[in-house]
């Protein structure tokens, strides 16, 4: 009988179900900050619910060691690796594969000189195929409902293709 290995085990199928979308911003100091947001695709199935989720999405934000939504954001140990492919890969605990993320040459350059970057995880879904407009519009309604949760991640690099990066169109 296969057992989940922890309660914020992050399975294969939910890492195939997430919108995930890159870009960088200006914090108040005016410096660049990379950000990330993952959010689940809109639900396909008879067995998918606004509940199941936003369930599946506090685990995935649980295991990046995130905590509730509206406390301060913790900075999160290293999440996220540029391989020596110079891909962009998110993990979290829990999780044999990595979360390829869609990346820039810029956005690259930029987390691997400030080494770390904003991770938000919605609650609520995203389409994947969303443009920056809808993500704005996403985020104000997700932070007036207080349906996200932040987090710093730390960048590292790794010289070693990793052999569980899972499939690069995930």
């Amino acid at each position: 009988m296969l057992t989940r290995p922890s309660d914020t085990y992050v399975s294969l199928a939910l890492l195939a179900s997430l919108s995930v979308f890159t870009w960088a911003i200006l914090d108040p100091a005016a410096e660049p900050v990379g950000m990330v947001l993952v959010a689940h695709a809109p639900v396909r199935s008879a067995e998918e619910t606004g509940r199941s989720v936003e369930r599946r999405m506090r685990d995935f934000a649980s295991a990046l060691g995130m905590r509730e939504d509206g406390v301060q954001a913790p900075c999160l140990r290293p999440r996220l690796t540029i391989d020596s492919l110079r891909r962009v890969v998110l993990r979290a605990d829990g999780m044999r594969y990595g979360l390829q993320l869609p990346t820039s040459p810029g956005w690259k350059r930029l987390v691997g000189q400030r080494a770390r970057a904003t991770v938000i995880v919605g609650l609520d879904p995203l389409q994947r195929a969303s443009e920056m407009p809808d993500i704005e519009r996403y985020l104000d309604r997700a932070v007036a409902e207080r349906r996200l949760y932040f987090g710093a991640a730390q960048v590292i690099r790794s010289n070693v293709i990793s052999e569980d990066l899972g499939d690069p169109r995930v």
